[in-house]
C-alpha cells in the first residue's frame, strides 16, 4: 500500500513538473502579420518616432497618387532594406580596411 502512494505521488509529481516544463503559457505572443512586421521595421529604424515613419509613408503616397497604403508600406520597407544593406557594406568594408592599415 505504501508502494502505491509513493508511486501515485512519483507519478502525479512528474506530471506536475511536465505540465509546468511544457504545459501551454498564456504569456505566448500572438503571431504578427507580415504587413505588421514591415510597419513595425519603419518605426524601428526611425528610432521610434512615429511623425518620422508616417512622413515617409505620406512622402510615397504623394510621390505615386495610385498607391494604396499597403503598397507604400511595401515600397518604403524595401527602400529601408536597401539603405540598412548598404550602410552595413560600407562598415563592413571599413572596418576590413582599417584592419589593412594596422
Amino acid at each position: 500500500m505504501q508502494n502505491l502512494l509513493i508511486g501515485t505521488g512519483a507519478g502525479l509529481f512528474g506530471a506536475a513538473l511536465l505540465w509546468l516544463r511544457y504545459g501551454k503559457s498564456p504569456n505566448v505572443e500572438t503571431p504578427v502579420s507580415d504587413f505588421q512586421r514591415k510597419l513595425n521595421f519603419i518605426h524601428d529604424i526611425c528610432d521610434g518616432n512615429l511623425k518620422k515613419s508616417n512622413a515617409l509613408l505620406t512622402e510615397k503616397m504623394e510621390l505615386d497618387k495610385s498607391l494604396s497604403y499597403e503598397q507604400a508600406v511595401d515600397l518604403v520597407y524595401a527602400d529601408m532594406l536597401e539603405l540598412t544593406s548598404e550602410e552595413r557594406a560600407a562598415v563592413q568594408k571599413y572596418g576590413e580596411r582599417r584592419k589593412k592599415k594596422r
